[in-house]
């Protein structure tokens, strides 16, 4: 399959107001007619995305940079909260130790005072 050199000489053609039949006719003699279709086909996307051919991959590159980005500050906003959490939260280990100790300490005094009612 060939591609016409100056595919934009060709689309300009086709704009033309003369009648685009017997235009689209002489190009597709010109270039074959699965390469006028192709070519065709890429016009009409960059018609209507605005996308020409090729600038797909860079426009992919670019969103994929600036996703990048933007995940990159969201990790280090989540490790600098994660680490004031844990700076935070370190004293507050000791607490139900203390509290456990106390309860094992209280329930035999609190038992022996009950066992003392029966005697």
């Amino acid at each position: 399959m060939t591609v016409a050199p100056n595919i934009h000489e060709l689309v300009s053609r086709l704009a033309k107001p003369a009648p685009r039949t017997s235009e689209a006719a002489r190009i597709a003699a010109e270039v074959g007619a699965e390469a006028f279709i192709v070519l065709l086909h890429d016009e009409a996307i960059g018609a209507l995305t605005g996308i020409r051919r090729g600038d797909a991959a860079f426009d992919f590159s670019y969103y994929d940079a600036a996703l990048g980005e933007i995940a990159d500050a969201r990790k280090s906003d989540f490790d600098r909260s994660m680490h004031d959490v844990s700076v935070l939260m370190r004293g507050w280990a000791v607490i139900p130790v203390v509290v456990l100790g106390l309860v094992i300490l209280l329930v035999p005094v609190a038992v022996r005072k009950r066992f003392a009612e029966y005697r």
